[in-house]
């Protein structure tokens, strides 16, 4: 389960063994708020690795783009690595935060 804005808890979408780019806004716990975007077979995975970089929080706004990413991409805010960035490299190289 994911919290979302801190009001409910709901089951976090999935899109099976398919690897997106995701993007999240995240608020931690310290009351920091970050953009970030990382490469993610679903948002349970992606919300981890968030968690993971900046502390406890929870996830505000969030969004997928599906893959190839034919162009560069500006401003998604911070690229977190993660262990699916070496079997998509040529997409990986195309964010820039």
């Amino acid at each position: 389960m994911i919290t979302f804005q801190g009001i409910q808890e709901v089951q976090a979408p999935t899109w099976g063994e398919e690897v997106r780019l995701v993007y999240l806004i995240f608020r931690s716990d310290e009351g920091r708020t970050v953009r970030c975007q990382t490469l993610a077979a679903s948002l349970k995975e992606a919300v981890e690795r968030s968690r993971a970089k900046y502390g406890p929080g929870e996830v505000v706004r969030w969004g997928t783009r599906k893959l190839p990413i034919e162009s560069l991409l500006l401003g998604g805010g911070e690229v977190l690595r993660g262990r699916r960035d070496h079997d998509h490299l040529d997409d990986f190289i195309r964010l820039r935060p």
